[in-house]
């Protein structure tokens, strides 16, 4: 990972600053693919992970990293084991989004900035609900996510790859939620 970090930053004389957005953006991704690689398949050497412990951990690094006052409230099941080849789309998919919150819903001087993160086990399935109070998204940006290579990954990640469904609509007051919902896919200890 460093090389390509080290072969961006010497070889690459770029202007455009929204093609060094995204370039560094798509280097974050492989990144984040490796740590979650190591994270959930090879630290334990097995095909199922619980993913629960990485979902707290991820969440309040990133929360930490942007240095943001964000309250943050988890609802999770006491375990959330999948196989690693779901695992790993599906924290991808949820990094994302969490991301997302993050940068775009809460300007600097936003009041009372909150995620809440909501998994709930159905059947052999789960429900995902990341739900902001920030500024929202507007109808248009909606209509447009296919275009952001972010939402875009996740819609990719959840809807083709792992044959599930995701959703993101604004909130009435403010705010915004990102839903996930995957069928058939927990695995039991």
């Amino acid at each position: 990972m460093s090389l390509i970090k080290l072969n961006l930053q010497k070889n690459i004389n770029i202007n455009n600053l929204n093609a060094i957005t995204a370039l560094r953006d798509i280097y974050e991704k492989v990144s984040l693919l490796s740590y979650l690689q190591n994270e959930l398949y090879f630290a334990k050497n097995s095909n199922v992970a619980d993913i629960k412990a990485v979902i707290v951990k991820e969440t309040n690094r990133l929360i930490k990293d942007f240095n943001k006052k964000i309250q943050l409230y988890l609802d999770l099941p006491d375990e959330i084991i999948m196989h690693v080849d779901v695992a790993i789309p599906f924290m991808l998919s949820y990094i994302e989004l969490i991301y997302n919150s993050i940068i775009h819903a809460f300007p600097i001087d936003w009041e009372n900035p909150t995620i809440t993160v909501k998994i709930e086990k159905v059947n052999n399935g789960i429900n995902l609900e990341i739900i902001d109070n920030g500024i929202g998204i507007s109808a248009l940006d909606i209509q447009n996510f296919a275009k952001t290579l972010g939402l875009s990954l996740v819609n990719t990640l959840i809807t083709y790859q792992l044959g599930g469904t995701f959703d993101i609509t604004p909130l009435s007051s403010t705010g915004t939620q990102a839903s996930i919902s995957l069928k058939n896919i927990l695995l039991k200890k």
